[in-house]
Formats: C-alpha cells, structure tokens, sequence
C-alpha cells in the first residue's frame, strides 16, 4: 500500500489542521497579546482622564451653582480659593513652585527636580501644575503635603510616587492650582 489512499488524505488533513492551529497560535501571540498589552496601559492613561474630567466637572457644577456675584461674601471666600481670573499662568506657576520648594527646604527636604506642566483650560478654570521630586525623611514629607493642603489659593497633590532606600525616601508628586475665570 503506497499512502495516497484514504489514511493518506486524512495524514494530509491532519497536518494541514496542524499548521493552521500553529499559525494561529502564532498570530494570538505575536499580534493579539501585544496589541491587548498596549490596550491595558492606555487603560489605566484612561482612567486618569476620567478622574481629572470628573474633578473638573464637580468643581465646575460647584462653582456654577453658585452665583458669586449676587453675594458679595461668597464671592470673596471664593477669592481666597482660586487665584484671580486676571493671573498669568507662568506667574502662577512660579507661585507654585516658590511655595513648595520653600516649604520643603524648611523641612529640611531636598528637592531634586522640577517640571512646568501643561494644565488644562476649561469655562470656568484654568488648572496650572508643577511636577516636583523631593527626598528625605517621611514626617517632614507628610507635613509638607498638610502645608500644602492648607494653603490659600487651594492646592492640590496629585500623581503621588513615593520611593524608599534604606530609610531616605524620594517622593515625586503633582501640586495643582486653578485661575478663575468668572
């Protein structure tokens, strides 16, 4: 018997399904499991979006609700939160960066780095940030952040990344600030 009968078509079948599963296989790892990777990190980018667009849309369903210029007296509490609709952007920037460095070398915290960020524009404010990398000690970098917290014009630690080598700790976070524009 020379094979090219009815088991020979089904040896030929088989391995003609063999290499089909194979080239599946290959096209699931080499196309489909890369492509799902890139998917999940831009998942979390996503996510980041989406908290920022909520934030935004609280304070702007906050701040519309409120009238400030029927009541004088809100009107001036939300002065103290936000800067003035007539502040540069760089110059808060600046401002920013000024109070931070400042209170974290009263801390006796390093600051190793910074960075101007973009910020965002939207109809009611303008958010301005500051990319910062301190190290040192963790109490004077919790108290840093409670000064921060606490300052007037409100703002905002964000994007925390907190690193730690033998007790000495690098800490690389976000300070937020927002301009009115009403």
């Amino acid at each position: 018997m020379n094979g090219t009968g009815a088991n020979g078509g089904k040896a030929g079948d088989l391995r003609k399904l063999g290499f089909f599963i194979i080239f599946v296989l290959f096209i699931i790892r080499f196309v489909v499991v890369p492509v799902h990777s890139f998917l999940e990190s831009k998942k979390g980018l996503l996510n980041e979006y989406y908290s920022a667009y909520t934030l935004k849309k609280e304070l702007y369903q906050k701040y519309s609700a409120v009238d400030t210029r029927k009541d004088p007296q809100v009107s001036e509490q939300v002065a103290t939160l936000i800067y003035p609709k007539d502040s540069n952007k760089t110059a808060v920037q600046t401002d920013i960066l000024k109070f931070v460095t400042g209170a974290a070398e009263k801390k006796s915290l390093n600051v190793l780095n910074f960075q101007l960020l973009d910020g965002f524009d939207d109809p009611v404010l303008t958010g301005i940030s500051v990319s910062l990398r301190v190290q040192g000690q963790i109490k004077p970098v919790i108290e840093l952040f409670k000064e921060i917290q606490a300052s007037r014009p409100l703002l905002r630690v964000k994007d925390l990344e907190i690193d730690n080598n033998n007790g000495v700790y690098t800490v690389k976070f976000v300070v937020s600030g927002f301009i009115g524009k009403i």
